[in-house]
């Protein structure tokens, strides 16, 4: 026997029921239509003067309070219901609450259909008759016993048992029974007035909207026509259970409808408008992870589910006007008497409530209207789920029946499955993703990445595997799916659906947290007992990738710290990680980020123990899981048998099969390259697979390569490049790797070209190209009109000064040089201030892109003045050449006269003399004559003689003019001469600077700030040239910098067919060998096939496609391409 899962019980009486030989008493013409009982009855009073014989019958009854009873026997009656006239099989009864119960025995024989709405019954044969309601007393009075046979009672220990529904002065049909297991029957029976189908009524709580402006209105929309009797049906139904009513609200917003999974109409109401105009309510909802972590060595489970859970809060009476709102034009405004779906604050109400109601209950968690009710075994579970009831019933709370599971084994609950094995992603949701299509756009890859990082925490490693997807999403970033989202994608599917079980963290047990970091990520697994509670991983930022070693490593604690907070904190626990040096951390003496991460893990009660990476596993495999995919992917991707069908798919490779197998010769009309036919000796079939046999000189031995097909050519150049185990070496490493293990016509050229566009190579090794060749800068035609600044840092000196502001004239050469003991804004703007004073405004200042130089206040004070601030480009000293220049020259002053480093400003100013007294290469002339037009007067140093001249003050304004315009015509015709022969000598080396076009695609460099770290970038392309020597790029990101042609390379990009067979060595082979008729010479004949043997001296080279000569690896090579 097999019990339903929903029954309805106890239908009011049918009228119309007849036995034609049956002159029965005043209600024997009624019968009771009961689809809760599996069989039909009849009470042996209403047989008493019928006289029928009764057969021995030994089936059992169970009633809805669980007695057994005992059949007297069974009889075969005629019955007549209107048009139905059959012969039916009856369990006679001592006593039942009416004379005939007709089970569902006699309603699947006859194909009876039951409307309870319109309270009718309907069959083929039976018509179309009404139910009527009961009038006898025994069934007013009594409970109804609803029964079905069970043929052996002892068996029923592990069956489905409340399937009965005891209740009184109520209708059955209100009431919505779970299916449990037997010893759970008594307690949901004792609670069945909280499983039924309309939704109860709390008075604890209730919902308050507060509201600023005034009312707002919005007109209804159209109801569809094949919705509008659904929609009127819900409504009536919505007023019959009080959860709505009419209403004359000046509030009004619209309903919406939608289909339910099941096709019934949904209504919603659109309360957007409303919402924003209400406070919202800033009660917390509970985060899924704090729900999961309370569910603690847990066996049996059970879920309820509310029946309308809003809908059993009453809205506060003087907020019901809020909620008004219209089914469509014509069907009238109806407000709320319940809380409604859709209004802002109702998920923090409900929740509050939830939380007030099953306080203090710590086998039990919920969110919403979803409870989960946790024990360690069947006997503690039954109590705890009456407990659970009896706080809901108290509440006046009911549940829906049909979607609650009581005392199961494994239970899914927020998107998970609980079990004793510990948690696990929802087995419908990992099969949605494994079968998401790749995607398109944006937007459908933030679906994929919402859905799968809801299940992150059964995902090792999930932030460093999904990063090239979450890269597409940045601001600014053109969608792109390459191969590397392809490989993310479908790592990440395949690591859920085989995700394992995280068990719930045990808080009287301890924890043991394993930690790693490498270059690319940071790892963290918590674990119990060798069983993993959570995972926890992330990429490294762009500036934590220049970390040393240990920072790194002692990142990952903090990070894995942070991340399990809520586990450790006031806790003892052990912290394993497979670097030693962090053992002795705490007792080391710390400066900087080490000593702010030490104060921030001084709150933990921990121990650090090291363990060596391949015993650190988890974690290992976590921060290392990008180099590690990088490592194996290719040889996890190709077996033989791939192999195999790709050389079949492959015309070449299945044409030379073919002729080897039929032992045909290889021809030019057979399509076949000539370097194949040229090696045609070399050639067999291995296993089904073609390959080449070779004979190297080193050894006795034969070796044989694989002749490999088009499609696969780039997992091999890969397998002798890429992975960690071919480090990136160049052309001719690479190719004497590749030939050892593969070979394919145009190998070299195919290898040349997927080295010169590595990626990786090309961000490590390209050289500093050769500059861009000079610019003539903007013309200066007077004294102090250019001015260049620069602050230079020297040691401090007695008078506290560490700094100097070099100031240098473009036109004479004057170098100032002024002493700082700090070089922020303020200080700079208050000296140039007092030099500008002192020596005249300029009318430009240059400057480099200091942040001191390029704040707003230099910028006011310069406009103050009437001063135009331009500066230099990013990483391009040369563009403020000048300055530096004179910054050389002092510090090679200082050290020849300076002995000791803090005494070098009683130097300075001599020193500065001495500068502007010298003659300057570029002006033939020193800066003091230029800047004053008259010779300094030599220190008494040496005997010289004095000027004879005297002037008078006209005399000296007019000689000094005259003096001034021939300095500056003498200094200007060396500058310029200066200035080209600089030019040549730099030019010399720029002949080959590439062109940059908007839209090219280029490397730019940034200084190394470590030995091991890259100094090229990818992703940046240029967007204009501002200049011949100035590009603004632009970031794939959305960045933009302005920047010198000196640290821009174009990039060579990688495009699928570089690896794919080289045309020109099929062109020629392609065409037929003659078009001239047998027996006729032509002239022109080309010269037969003949192996062609690289020179003796050329013995150890392997020779590319461009004519260069490149070394080889013990000869192999030299042997493999000599034929």
């Amino acid at each position: 026997m097999v019990a339903a899962k929903r029954l309805i019980t106890g239908f009011p009486c049918f009228r119309g029921f007849r036995h034609p030989n049956w002159q029965g008493r005043h209600d024997s013409d009624r019968a009771l239509l009961d689809s809760g009982s599996s069989v039909s009855l009849i009470c042996r009073d209403a047989l008493r003067d019928h006289g029928n014989d009764l057969s021995s019958s030994s089936v059992t009854l169970m009633t809805a309070s669980g007695q057994s009873l005992t059949a007297l026997g069974s009889t075969v009656l005629n019955v007549q219901i209107g048009s139905l006239n059959c012969s039916q099989n009856f369990l006679v009864m001592h006593q039942l609450v009416t004379d005939v119960i007709l089970g569902t025995d006699f309603l699947a024989a006859h194909q009876v259909c039951i409307d309870v709405a319109r309270r009718i019954a309907f069959g083929p044969k039976l018509g179309r008759l009404c139910l009527g309601n009961s009038t006898s007393q025994r069934m007013s009075e009594s409970r109804l016993a609803c029964v079905r046979s069970v043929p052996n009672p002892d068996e029923e220990e592990d069956t489905l048992a409340s399937n009965a529904i005891p209740f009184t002065n109520g209708r059955p049909s209100e009431y919505d029974l779970p299916t449990c297991p037997q010893q759970y029957a008594d307690t949901v029976r004792r609670f069945a007035h909280v499983f039924t189908t309309i939704p109860g009524t709390t008075t604890l709580a209730e919902h308050k909207i507060w509201t600023r402006g005034p009312p707002v209105k919005i007109p209804p929309r159209r109801i569809p026509e094949r919705y509008q009797a659904e929609v009127r049906r819900q409504l009536h139904a919505m007023l019959e259970q009080g959860i709505i009513e009419r209403s004359n609200s000046p509030w009004m917003a619209p309903a919406v409808y939608t289909l339910k999974p099941s096709g019934e109409v949904r209504i919603c109401v659109d309360y957007r408008e409303l919402n924003k105009r209400t406070r919202k309510d800033a009660y917390p909802l509970p985060l899924p992870d704090d729900v999961f972590d309370r569910i603690t060595d847990a066996k049996i489970f059970s879920t309820l589910d509310m029946q309308s859970g809003f809908w059993q809060i009453p809205v506060s009476p003087q907020d019901m006007d809020k909620t008004a709102f219209s089914p469509g034009p014509g069907m009238g405004l109806y407000q709320f008497k319940r809380m409604p779906f859709g209004l802002t604050g109702a998920p923090s109400t409900f929740q509050r409530m939830m939380d007030t109601i099953l306080n203090g209950l710590d086998f039990v968690a919920v969110y919403l209207d979803d409870i989960i009710i946790f024990s360690p075994d069947h006997r503690t579970h039954a109590l705890h789920l009456q407990a659970v009831l009896q706080k809901l019933a108290d509440a006046g709370l009911t549940l829906r029946g049909s979607k609650c599971r009581i005392g199961v084994t494994a239970v899914q609950y927020l998107g998970h499955v609980f079990s004793a094995n510990g948690i696990a992603p929802n087995p419908s949701k990992v099969a949605v993703i494994e079968s998401w299509p790749v995607p398109s756009d944006k937007k459908a890859l933030k679906r994929f990445l919402g859905l799968t990082s809801y299940y992150r925490r059964f995902v090792a490693g999930y932030a460093t595997i999904s990063e090239p997807l979450y890269n597409l999403l940045r601001e600014g970033t053109t969608f792109q799916w390459t191969n590397t989202c392809q490989i993310a994608f479908d790592d990440l599917k395949k690591r859920l659906t085989t995700a394992p079980f995280l068990t719930p963290p045990n808080f009287h047990r301890p924890f043991e947290l394993m930690t790693d970091a490498s270059d690319t990520g940071l790892g963290a697994v918590l674990e119990q007992q060798g069983r993993v509670v959570a995972f926890a991983s992330r990429s490294l930022k762009r500036s934590e990738r220049n970390y040393s070693a240990i920072e790194k490593e002692c990142l990952g604690i903090v990070f894995a710290l942070k991340s399990f907070r809520h586990y450790l904190l006031g806790r003892p626990f052990t912290i394993f990680t497979d670097h030693a040096p962090l053992q002795w951390l705490a007792a080391q003496k710390m400066e900087g980020r080490l000593a702010r991460w030490a104060l921030a893990i001084q709150e933990y009660d921990y121990v650090i123990k090291y363990r060596p990476g391949h015993i650190n596993a988890n974690a290992d495999a976590l921060s290392r899981i990008e180099d590690t995919c990088a490592a194996t992917s290719v040889t996890s991707e190709i077996s033989m048998e791939t192999l195999r069908l790709e050389q079949q798919r492959d015309p070449m490779l299945r044409a030379i099969k073919e002729a080897l197998d039929g032992n045909i010769p290889l021809t030019s009309r057979s399509g076949i390259p000539r370097r194949l036919r040229q090696v045609r000796r070399q050639l067999n079939v291995a296993d089904g697979i073609v390959v080449r046999t070779l004979q190297p000189r080193y050894a006795r031995e034969t070796i044989r390569v694989v002749v490999v097909p088009s499609r696969l050519r780039h997992h091999f150049l890969r397998a002798a490049h890429d992975v960690r185990a071919a480090g990136h070496l160049g052309v001719s490493k690479t190719l004497a790797k590749l030939a050892a293990m593969a070979y394919w016509p145009g190998m070299s050229k195919d290898v040349e070209n997927y080295c010169k566009s590595c990626t990786d190579c090309q961000r490590t090794k390209l050289p500093l190209t050769p500059p861009v060749p000079l610019q003539p800068s903007s013309p200066v035609g007077r004294p102090w009109e250019r001015i260049g600044v620069d602050v230079l840092e020297v040691p401090m000196s007695l008078q506290g000064h560490k700094y100097l502001l070099v100031v240098q004239d473009y036109f004479t050469k004057w170098l100032e040089a002024i002493p700082l003991k700090n070089q922020t804004t303020a200080t700079i703007a208050r000296e140039l201030t007092a030099l500008f004073c002192r020596m005249g405004i300029p009318a430009v200042l240059h400057s480099d892109q200091g942040a001191n130089f390029e704040s707003d206040l230099l910028h006011h004070v310069l406009r103050s003045f009437g001063v135009k601030k331009t500066r230099t480009t990013p990483y391009h000293p040369q563009s403020d050449g000048l300055v530096e220049r004179a910054n050389r020259s002092l510090l090679q002053m200082f050290r020849t006269y300076v002995r000791n480093d803090s005494d070098w400003e009683e130097h300075l100013p001599l020193l500065l003399y001495a500068y502007r007294t010298a003659t300057h290469a570029s002006t033939g002339n020193t800066p003091f004559a230029l800047m004053f037009g008259r010779r300094p007067k030599a220190l008494p140093i040496v005997p010289v003689l004095q000027s004879p001249w005297h002037y008078s003050v006209n005399n000296w304004s007019t000689s000094l003019q005259e003096t001034m315009l021939r300095l500056q015509a003498f200094a200007q015709k060396h500058q310029t001469a200066a200035s080209e022969q600089q030019r040549y000598h730099y030019d010399f080396r720029a002949a080959c600077r590439p062109e940059f076009a908007p839209g090219t695609q280029v490397w730019l460099w940034f200084p190394r700030r470590s030995k091991l770290q890259p100094q090229w970038q990818e992703g940046w392309s240029v967007v204009e040239m501002l200049s011949p020597t100035t590009a603004k790029v632009r970031r794939d990101n959305g960045t933009h910098k302005i920047v010198h042609v000196n640290r821009l390379q174009p990039r060579t990009i990688r495009t699928p067919t570089e690896v794919e067979m080289h045309t020109e060595d099929l062109i020629e082979d392609n065409a037929p060998e003659s078009s001239e008729p047998p027996g006729e010479v032509t002239k022109q004949r080309r010269n037969p096939d003949r192996q062609r043997r690289p020179p003796p001296r050329f013995r150890d080279y392997i020779f590319s496609s461009s004519g260069r000569a490149f070394p080889g690896e013990g000869g192999i090579c030299s042997t493999i391409y000599s034929g």
